[in-house]
């Protein structure tokens, strides 16, 4: 009950709360759950995996490697690595793995993260 008149109080002051945190990838698995068509994928929490993941895949319109962050801006990011953007296009499945390689481990900073960013440990 207390946590229902917080809440009713803080959206009385104009106070938005945030209590549903998904990545990307959590969050077409359940769209997938529920049949809904989404992008073909994984997730990778290692270089390797990540180019096997993208093996799988038609490789036609490109391959997305893909930070997973709790921000926005992710394309028009950076890592601490030094790579420019964490969303990345590639043509094969060793590009894939090498982007993949200057994301994990590595800090996404974007618009909307402090300035140290945010720690990558997982790929889509």
């Amino acid at each position: 009950m207390l946590r229902q008149l917080q809440s009713k109080a803080r959206s009385l002051a104009g106070v938005t709360a945030r209590r549903f945190h998904l990545h990307e990838y959590q969050s077409k698995q359940i769209m997938r759950d529920f049949g809904v068509t989404v992008q073909k994928g994984g997730l990778a929490l290692t270089a390797d995996e990540a180019m096997e993941v993208s093996k799988t895949l038609d490789p036609k319109g490109g391959l997305i490697v893909k930070a997973q962050v709790h921000a926005g801006g992710r394309g028009k990011g950076h890592l601490t690595s030094g790579l420019q953007g964490g969303v990345q296009i590639c043509k094969t499945p060793e590009e894939v793995a090498n982007y993949t390689r200057q994301m994990l481990g590595y800090n996404l900073i974007t618009k909307q993260t402090k300035a140290a960013g945010k720690n990558r440990r997982r790929i889509l």
